[in-house]
């Protein structure tokens, strides 16, 4: 059975539902911006208009939400659940310092051996 990479025809495609391995696949055309649309937008409108909706959702921050801002962690260590998941995650944190410290070392002994070794050769 040979396999055919190319798409459907244009005809076929809006809102067509195919099957591919066994899984459905919905088949969504590509729609060009008309010329119309696209000379709607000026730049400086666009800029003007992002930037004032920018400023007012600035002033309607609460100091909840700029601390999320500024430091990301603090939305998710005001629900981490410390009982739960605070030993998995030492760990872990553990397992992967245990393993990847002395890898990295053992790959920068080697680097500077090969290093070495390079300008040696090179300086013959």
């Amino acid at each position: 059975m040979e396999k055919s990479y190319a798409s459907p025809s244009s005809g076929e495609l809006p809102g067509m539902v195919r099957t591919y391995s066994g899984r459905p696949v919905k088949v969504i055309p590509l729609q060009h911006p008309s010329p119309a649309t696209a000379s709607a937008f000026s730049l400086s409108e666009t800029s003007s208009s992002v930037m004032a909706n920018w400023r007012s959702t600035l002033k309607a921050m609460s100091i909840t939400e700029w601390i999320c801002v500024f430091l990301p962690c603090y939305r998710w260590i005001r629900s981490y659940d410390w009982k739960e998941y605070l030993q998995p995650d030492l760990m872990s944190g553990i397992t992967v310092g245990v393993m990847l410290v002395p890898q990295v070392v053992i790959f920068l002994s080697l680097l500077e051996f090969v290093k070495f070794e390079l300008d040696r050769l090179l300086l013959r």
